[in-house]
């Protein structure tokens, strides 16, 4: 039997031994770098738009608590009074809407002027002003109003200086939401728009001429969550 000794060829199983490694070590690179990519889409994409934690903003008299509303990520506000007991509690209303950079934010929505549609001239007090929240740190629920699904033509077509549009709308889904904790107290699913109205100002895009209309009315809007801040607290689904 041979025995390995000084030559040219001495070196050679180790050369080839450290090449397969090496050809190893850059698929494991390579399979690395897939794995890293996916996992930053699936962090991106998948875990931090289902995360729910606290919010950063600043908890204050003035605050907006539209973070409540950020879609799939729910934030919440620990400071805030709970949920529970007797009402009226305290409520904000914020719309959804998408940006032209496919950016959500939200907006509030000024809901007394809707009360009296709803229940009529004699709201007590106590409830008007549960509606018309001046203080953030005493909001206790907030309803988040977001569009769903695809879009409908409405057949109306609106005219303004730079062109004209075809006015599109949208049913919305609506949740009922603890400030303090971004617990869902209740949720609905088929809130159907407003009366199609041309927005008074609108921004058309001549190669996409179309505008979205008003949200849910809000008539509806109060009328589905007004148990909630009136009555005694619900534990929710």
């Amino acid at each position: 039997m041979g025995r390995s000794g000084p030559g040219p060829g001495r070196f050679d199983g180790l050369r080839d031994g450290v090449a397969g490694c090496f050809g190893c070590l850059v698929a494991l690179v390579a399979v690395a770098g897939v794995l890293g990519g996916l996992g930053w889409v699936v962090w991106q994409f998948v875990v931090m738009p289902n995360a729910v934690g606290p919010s950063e903003d600043r908890y204050s008299p003035t605050a907006s608590l539209s973070d409540v509303c950020s879609p799939g990520a729910w934030r919440y506000f620990p400071d805030a009074p709970a949920y529970a007991g007797n009402g009226p509690h305290q409520i904000e209303v914020y719309q959804g809407y998408t940006t032209a950079w496919r950016e959500k934010q939200y907006y509030g929505v000024n809901v007394p002027v809707e009360i009296s549609k709803v229940v009529g001239a004699d709201v007590p007090i106590a409830e008007r002003v549960a509606w018309a929240a001046t203080d953030a740190t005493k909001t206790r629920l907030v309803a988040c109003i977001e569009p769903a699904g695809d879009a409908v033509d409405t057949g109306l077509r609106c005219e303004y200086p730079d062109g004209s549009a075809s006015l599109y709308q949208r049913i919305a889904t609506l949740w009922l939401i603890e400030v303090r904790t971004a617990r869902v107290i209740a949720e609905w699913e088929d809130l159907a728009p407003g009366d199609p109205q041309c927005p008074g100002t609108a921004v058309v895009d001549a190669d996409n001429p179309r505008i979205y209309g008003p949200g849910p009315d809000l008539g509806d809007v109060v009328e589905r969550v007004r148990s909630y801040v009136v009555g005694p607290a619900e534990p929710g689904p």
